[in-house]
């Protein structure tokens, strides 16, 4: 009887447990879920990459306030620890992820570096913005919306 209960009470804990969208490149599980509410900046970016570079700071900026979260892509897609060694070199301070959400925000990967996708707080594709972005221009765009 005790074995039977044990059974359903892991199984109870395993229903409850959610299935991660994403990973980022320090393992941390994630859902798109988690961004609803809040403007996203999907920021694709590469570490050889000298626009994508000058631009971080910036970036870094913007993820600090309360209504924006900024994800990165690393272009290239190397393996994780790589992926995490270039971002500790350029001092990204925002999450980025192992895969690209593109399809999921309806967008095909860009081709154009760099390039951050604005998604709206209802989770839709807003813009495309093309080249090294600053906080007041992706604000602008946000206050356009």
């Amino acid at each position: 009887m005790k074995q039977i209960a044990l059974v359903l009470a892991l199984l109870g804990l395993c229903a409850c447990s959610k299935t991660a969208d994403f990973h980022t490149i320090d393992g941390k599980p994630g859902s798109y879920q988690d961004f609803q509410g809040k403007w996203l900046a999907i920021n694709y970016w590469a570490d050889w990459c000298k626009p994508c570079i000058k631009e971080i700071p910036e970036l870094n900026a913007l993820n600090q306030k309360n209504n924006i979260q900024v994800v990165g892509i690393h272009y290239d897609r190397p393996a994780a620890d790589v992926q995490l060694q270039h971002a500790q070199q350029l001092h990204i301070e925002f999450p980025v992820l192992l895969a690209s959400p593109d399809q999921h925000y309806g967008f095909a990967y860009p081709n154009v570096l760099p390039t951050t996708a604005i998604i709206s707080p209802q989770g839709k594709l807003v813009k495309l913005l093309f080249g090294p972005q600053t906080v007041e221009s992706i604000e602008a765009e946000i206050q356009q919306k």
